[in-house]
């Protein structure tokens, strides 16, 4: 009988709201590098501000998360820099900090660099 329980406990969300009700967790992560050209890139790919903006805009609506990367960090930003900072906050999107090109880390609260798992 308590397995009978446990199934049933797993099951229930799928029972009462069925199965395209279930919410869920999976995250769309949208990574935006900004070149010191003041190009921009999504997930690799040069994209205008325009296009951007209706991408973050769905995001919101998608559990949508930024990793963001800014080529030469300690230089003057490109103009670029702040728009797309400008249009994150805009869509209250979360965003993470990265070090590197390739997005294989965080910049923590303390400012520290980690590696993403």
């Amino acid at each position: 009988m308590r397995r009978f329980g446990v199934v049933l406990l797993l099951l229930l969300p799928t029972l009462v709201f069925g199965e395209k009700n279930v919410v869920q967790t999976e995250e769309l992560i949208l990574k935006i590098s900004v070149l010191s050209t003041n190009s921009v890139l999504l997930n690799g790919k040069k994209i205008g501000p325009d296009e951007l903006m209706s991408v973050l805009s769905e995001a919101k609506n998608s559990n949508g998360v930024v990793w963001y990367y800014r080529e030469n960090p300690a230089g003057e930003p490109p103009p670029a820099a702040s728009r797309v900072i400008q249009m994150v906050i805009d869509n209250k999107l979360p965003i993470s900090m990265s070090t590197k090109p390739d997005f294989s880390d965080y910049v923590d609260e303390d400012g520290s660099s980690k590696p993403r798992r």
